[in-house]
């Protein structure tokens, strides 16, 4: 074998031009010049063609002699395309059958000669045709272990298929003009001899049937114990559908009730709970108590139907258990919900997870009834949409029954949303006292007027949280500072949210009272500030009041009081000093600046200069900032892949449209971000219930 192998750009020019002459219907030009591309092939050595077939992953097969030029079969093809084009059905024909024996498992050569054989009339030789490539099909899977490309294979059957139709209704056709044929002559059938040779016929047809191999029904054949493990993940809705499929799928489906775990009653109607009742009914048959479902979602399609349905769902599934229950009523109040529940019921009582949208009653704290009803939930949720106060009912015309210990005993986590455009008031105020402190760890209030509630003091009562979002609550970031002054109210707090529904004026801790909030910070990992007044020395005054190493994952977007600088100011108390800030909070994984007024290119400059301080970063959003360039976000990603010798995992972008997609796509082909996220098109950060609570009017 040759050193070097033969230039073989020659032959892909060849192709390339004879497929163009091909295409602007030039066919005796095409033909010239895929015909000398042919000889030029052949003028190579047989060493060289091997060596190039192995530089395209090809080999020669056992029926070959002789090995081929990679591109050989396709000049071929092309130069029978243009003989057909042309009229010479013959020469193509010839083409393709030299097709068919160099590549005896190229489909390809075959749909050729079949479709020449086919135009000249040769449907026998067609037919064979066809069948032998069929036969290679099941060659290829037996002996050389690899399949066919299943979409030529099955257009070689459709081919084969219709030429068969088009032999026998030739032979029909003849048979018939034979019938009429001058001096024709009637022949007797014996009857013995004709049963005979149609046992034979049913017997051969038979045979090939048992041959055929006939798909199994596995729902039908496995075990029973097998069933569970198969169908797991399916939804109540799929596994409905699945039992339509035959009586013996719905008879043994419906024989493990313990499947259907999952019902999404979403945007339905009074007519179909009743269809899903019926259902619940018959999987009862099944077990020796009342059906145990895992998740169950309502929502009604018909606004005037809501309470009805809801009250049916509530009276019909009473004796059922469900762990996980989600109620969408935006236009039931909450007396109505309370009143709808029936007297030791045992769905409520057994549900762990309650997430309710409805409608606060203004008169009356019907919701604080919601703790007495579902006395085991751990995670509570509800959002109140709008408030409704009755002319004829007031608050004063009722008596505050106080909240019994036992009945929040077992929350862990609550969330209080509200719009606070038509939610007036805080709902479950009257008897927050009560709360057990040793066991809610999570509080959710957005959207509360916390104002006409004794501002934030009645945090006293959950002296236990691990996290702690307030958002959009009519309070500012300085009341909060105030009661975290004055009290020693957290344990073991680790995530901070607070955002402001508005802000005014410029807050600052006193540096001298610092201490003071170093007992209910201590444990702090995450800080949100993200919207408030905090200034730049506020934050490094409220930072020197934690266990600045244990931060973990840091926001402060959209604070227009901090000013990112190189060095402090002291005559300027909005500056926050990158150089000094970072430094003690060395051990950040998430850093999110989003609608940061003071980020431009300078101040990624400067944040580049910090990226030692950067090692453990995993994101870094800085969404919703249009004055940053691709250029500054490269050189920062840039410097921090190359001082820690790893990429960043996450980077978020959304709405900064001075960053060109050619700039993002780069980062990624560079190795420098695992993920980016950029929506251009996005025009707030803020996505409610992923990293924001504050409800808005859809």
């Amino acid at each position: 074998m040759s050193d070097t192998l033969p230039n073989d750009s020659l032959v892909e020019k060849a192709l390339s031009l004879g497929t163009t002459y091909f295409q602007s219907e030039k066919y005796t030009k095409a033909i010239k010049i895929f015909q000398k591309a042919i000889e030029l092939t052949k003028s190579y050595s047989k060493n060289d063609i091997i060596e190039l077939r192995r530089k395209h992953n090809l080999h020669s097969y056992p029926e070959s002699a002789n090995a081929y030029h990679p591109k050989y079969i396709k000049l071929l093809d092309n130069r029978a395309a243009c003989w057909e084009k042309l009229g010479e059905l013959e020469r193509a024909l010839r083409d393709s059958q030299k097709m068919c024996y160099i590549e005896p498992y190229n489909l390809k050569c075959y749909l050729r000669r079949g479709r020449l054989l086919q135009r000249l009339g040769k449907d026998k030789d067609a037919y064979k045709n066809y069948k032998e490539a069929l036969q290679r099909v099941q060659d290829s899977k037996k002996t050389l272990k690899f399949e066919l490309p299943t979409k030529f294979v099955q257009f070689i059957q459709n081919q084969k298929d219709i030429v068969r139709t088009r032999l026998i209704e030739s032979k029909k056709h003849n048979a018939e003009i034979i019938t009429h044929e001058a001096g024709f002559k009637r022949k007797l059938i014996d009857p013995k001899s004709e049963q005979s040779k149609r046992t034979k016929i049913i017997a051969e047809d038979s045979a090939k049937t048992e041959s055929t191999p006939i798909g199994m029904d596995f729902i039908k054949r496995l075990p029973t114990e097998l069933l569970p493990l198969i169908f797991k993940d399916f939804t109540s809705k799929e596994l409905v559908k699945t039992m339509q499929v035959s009586k013996t799928w719905h008879r043994r489906l419906i024989s493990l009730p313990d499947l259907f775990q999952v019902f999404d009653l979403s945007n339905i109607t009074f007519k179909q709970f009743s269809q899903c009742h019926w259902f619940l009914k018959t999987l009862k048959r099944f077990q020796e108590s009342d059906h145990r479902i895992q998740t169950l979602r309502f929502s009604s399609r018909i606004v005037m139907d809501e309470l009805k349905t809801l009250q049916a769902l509530l009276m019909q599934l009473q004796n059922n258990t469900c762990t996980k229950l989600v109620l969408a009523i935006p236009n039931t109040t909450t007396r109505d919900l309370v009143q709808s529940i029936v007297p030791d019921d045992k769905l409520c009582h057994s549900v762990k997870d309650l997430s309710v949208v409805l409608k606060l009653r203004g008169d009356f704290e019907y919701e604080c009834d919601l703790f007495s009803k579902f006395n085991q939930v751990k995670h509570l949720e509800v959002l109140f949409l709008t408030q409704l106060v009755p002319i004829s009912v007031t608050l004063k015309n009722k008596i505050i029954t106080p909240l019994k210990k036992d009945d929040v005993e077992n929350l862990e986590s609550l969330s209080i949303i509200c719009n606070s455009g038509k939610v007036k008031r805080f709902p479950f105020s009257k008897h927050i006292s009560v709360f057990p402190p040793n066991n809610v760890t999570k509080l959710i209030v957005a959207g509360a007027n916390l104002r006409s509630h004794d501002n934030l003091h009645w945090l006293r009562h959950f002296n236990n949280l691990k996290t702690l979002w307030l958002e959009d609550n009519h309070t500012t970031l300085s009341d909060l500072m105030e009661v975290l002054r004055t009290d020693i109210i957290f344990h073991q707090l680790e995530s901070l949210i607070f955002r402001e529904s508005k802000v005014n004026n410029r807050f600052e801790p006193v540096n001298a009272e610092a201490s003071l909030y170093y007992d209910n910070l201590k444990n702090l990992k995450e800080l949100d500030l993200m919207g408030t007044s905090i200034s730049g020395l506020g934050l490094s005054i409220l930072i020197s009041c934690c266990r600045s190493e244990r931060i973990t994952k840091l926001n402060i977007g959209d604070c227009p009081f901090i000013h990112f600088r190189r060095l402090k100011n002291d005559n300027d108390p909005k500056v926050l000093s990158l150089s000094h800030f970072f430094n003690d909070v060395s051990n950040l994984e998430e850093l999110c600046l989003p609608q940061s007024s003071s980020i431009d290119d300078n101040s990624l400059m400067l944040l580049s200069e910090q990226v030692p301080m950067f090692m453990k970063l995993k994101k870094l959003d800085l969404s919703m900032n249009p004055t940053i360039s691709g250029v500054s976000i490269y050189q920062f990603l840039k410097e921090l892949a190359l001082i820690r010798a790893k990429p960043l995992q996450n980077l978020v972008i959304d709405g900064c449209t001075s960053v060109s997609h050619i700039t993002v796509n780069s980062l990624r082909a560079s190795n420098l971000v695992a993920k980016v996220d950029c929506v251009y098109e996005r025009e707030v950060w803020n996505r409610f219930g992923i990293n924001s609570y504050k409800y808005r009017d859809r």
